[in-house]
């Protein structure tokens, strides 16, 4: 009887409990271990399998990538932008090699315009309006999200010698003195209209 087998351990029929709802750390809020650690404790249990249902973030997405660059012994290091001071954050991006971004939902990225102000490469998914910003762009490529794909457009921009990023930034009207610019223009213009 099926729902007796559930009922002492979720087994039907002799087939193996997998879990279907299991998420790691990648989750936010959801889960706290890295995909690694939890196959590694349901092999422990004696599982052959769980599903693993990270939703919400694409943190997997980026050591995805090292790895398969790793496979075609291209050497690459991930190195998280945490906790560096706003005013450092040009010296790290100008250091990279790469600048990557794999994020789900962002608006207009403020790494992605810093790192073209650095004249960094860039290699980023379709998030916002990253691929506008990077259109044309020599040293940066806008990859689909999986991890061939993303280890593809570093592998690419490692061997790109031109920049770019930082005369588009200027062409698009995103460069510092310009955006400073346009904030004073406006702010003149609601001055005077606020003067009786």
């Amino acid at each position: 009887n099926a729902p007796d087998e559930c009922q002492r351990g979720g087994r039907v029929s002799g087939d193996p409990f997998v879990h279907l709802h299991v998420a790691s750390g990648y989750s936010m809020q959801y889960g706290a271990n890295h995909p690694a650690d939890l196959v590694a404790r349901a092999a422990d249990h004696g599982m052959t399998a769980l599903a693993l249902t990270d939703h919400d973030d694409t943190g997997g997405l980026a050591e995805a990538a090292m790895k398969e660059l790793a496979a075609r012994s291209v050497q690459a290091k991930l190195i998280p932008l945490e906790g560096v001071p706003h005013d450092q954050v040009p010296v790290w991006l100008s250091a990279a090699d790469v600048v990557l971004l794999t994020s789900l939902r962002e608006g207009s990225p403020n790494v992605v315009k810093e790192a073209m102000a650095c004249d960094a490469s860039v290699v980023g998914v379709p998030v916002g309006d990253v691929a506008w910003l990077l259109e044309g762009v020599a040293n940066s490529r806008l990859c689909s999200y999986d991890a061939k794909s993303v280890a593809d457009g570093i592998a690419e921009v490692l061997v790109v010698k031109s920049g770019g990023g930082r005369e588009r930034i200027r062409a698009l009207g995103l460069d510092a003195d310009s955006v400073a610019g346009k904030l004073e223009a406006m702010y003149l213009k609601i001055l005077r209209r606020a003067s009786p």
